[in-house]
């Protein structure tokens, strides 16, 4: 078998901590694909420190725009990124064996390398969503751009429209969900040929040690613990837990919700739980890096209330932990959770989502019960060595 020369390209990765799920499968992806010899190297206007050290020697970076690493600016910096990733198909050698597109964003450069340089070497556009801003949170988004939402509004049709024109140049169309592969489908009417999931590193979760998270907050053995980890974003709805906990503690006063993550939406979260009198139930933990493992631990409950989930990295996670999970009914925790072995299901609306939060914190044998094939479950679906193993049947159809 010959080794192959892999292209990806990539807008900007920002510091690892605000990376998402779809980044981070990039990372692990790449990572795992060069332990097998083959050339990969990574394309990108910018790239930070912290996530260029997880990398190992053998995958080589070309960071064409470094400077963009210093705009703090968010809507400015998607404007200038947009404009400028056409460069980083500059950069593709002509003896590339394969080249992947990493997310709408950089469907400019996919334009400029299949249209204007024409090249013949297979372009795979890895999408891991569309642009949601056009699609399914567009009133949300125009609402809080407030005035500027108005011009925004305004050029949505054409933006969609370039859209979906872009990113059907691509010769094939991947996906990373069950969930995103159908909504894509509808989008583009171009069929997605794989599907490469996300995955979980299982080492970080032999050795977990909860005691020392519930010490830390001085929970007791009578405490009932609901997690959640998420980017503090308006599509994650973490505003729906935290009015779901309201009724939760009129049935079980003991219980408690840790919030982990940062973003936009921490101060209106933080102001919903004051207007509610839950600060003593909810807390807010802000980013937790590698010894999230053992905030999971310590929780008898995952909640996932995200508006149409793309995959949610955070469920897998949990239950690799050995923690069921209530999740909404949408999106793709819809594969990646079993109703009745390994979680339940509840309607997006706080009522609901509490009453399968209580059913299931009152029953501890079915809750322990789901634990344990909730761990069994995602070791044998969602590894990084599962997923590597997709994403190179997908390069190896390109082999000469």
């Amino acid at each position: 078998m010959t080794n192959l020369e892999i292209m990806y390209i990539y807008n900007v990765f920002p510091q690892f901590r605000t990376l998402a799920g779809g980044e981070r499968l990039s990372l692990k992806i790449l990572e795992e694909v060069a332990k097998f010899n083959h050339k990969v190297e990574i394309v990108t206007l910018s790239i930070d420190n912290t996530c260029q050290g997880l990398l190992p020697k053998e995958i080589k970076i070309i960071e064409t725009s470094p400077w963009m690493n210093l705009l703090k600016n968010h809507f400015l910096k998607v404007l200038i990124e947009h404009v400028f990733v056409y460069k980083t198909a500059q950069h593709i050698p002509k003896n590339a064996d394969i080249v992947f597109f990493h997310k709408s964003s950089s469907l400019p450069a996919l334009f400029y390398f299949k249209r204007i340089r024409k090249s013949p070497i297979p372009a795979v556009y890895f999408s891991f969503e569309p642009p949601r801003f056009a699609y399914d949170l567009k009133r949300e988004t125009l609402i809080r751009l407030g005035p500027l939402g108005i011009l925004v509004w305004l050029f949505l049709p054409i933006f969609k429209y370039l859209d979906r024109k872009l990113a059907t140049i691509c010769d094939e169309m991947i996906t990373y969900s069950n969930f995103m592969k159908e909504w894509l489908e509808s989008i583009y009417k171009k069929p997605i040929s794989k599907i490469v999931p996300l995955g979980i590193e299982t080492k970080q979760f032999e050795k977990m040690n909860p005691v020392w998270v519930r010490e830390k907050y001085n929970f007791t053995d009578k405490d009932k613990i609901v997690i959640t980890s998420n980017k503090l974003h308006h599509r994650k709805r973490v505003d729906l837990l935290i009015n779901a906990m309201a009724f939760v503690k009129k049935e079980i006063p003991e219980v408690k919700a840790l919030i982990l993550g940062t973003g936009p939406e921490e101060k209106n979260l933080k102001s919903l739980t004051k207007k509610l009198k839950l600060e003593e139930t909810i807390i807010f933990c802000g980013h937790i890096g590698d010894e999230i493992p053992d905030y999971y631990a310590s929780a008898d409950l995952y909640v996932h209330p995200g508006k149409n989930e793309p995959f949610g990295l955070s469920v897998i996670e949990a239950q690799m932990a050995g923690v069921p999970v209530v999740s909404v009914r949408e999106g793709e925790p819809l594969t990646t959770v079993i109703e009745g072995r390994t979680g339940a299901f509840a309607q997006s609306e706080p009522k609901d989502l509490a009453k399968q939060i209580i059913a299931l914190l009152k029953d501890d044998k079915l809750r322990i019960e789901m634990g344990h094939n909730a761990r069994r479950h995602v070791a044998s679906n969602y590894t990084w060595q599962i997923s590597a193993k997709r994403f190179m049947d997908v390069c190896r159809k390109y082999q000469n």
